[in-house]
């Protein structure tokens, strides 16, 4: 299940990353929260995900409210 959750968060960033115009190769810096059952999977997968995404940094953020879609994914990409 959490392989699973990792796995959606990659392509809803991916998602993300596409919508705001940025290039896959591009470097981010990606800002999340999501509803607790989602965050715990996407906090142990942080690794995966940050070198899946190219990502320089990949954080939490409490502050942003957790969103209506599958995973509660909230999300804030720059470009690095």
């Amino acid at each position: 299940m959490e392989r699973g959750i990792v796995r959606e968060a990659i392509r809803a960033i991916q998602d993300e990353r596409k919508t705001s115009g940025f290039d896959v190769s591009d470097r981010i810096h990606v800002k999340w929260n999501s509803d607790e059952q989602s965050s715990k999977a996407i906090e142990d997968g942080a690794a995966w995900i940050s070198e899946e995404l190219l990502a320089l940094s990949f954080e939490r953020d409490v502050n942003l409210k957790p969103g209506e879609q599958k995973l509660g994914l909230h999300l804030k990409l720059n470009k690095a």
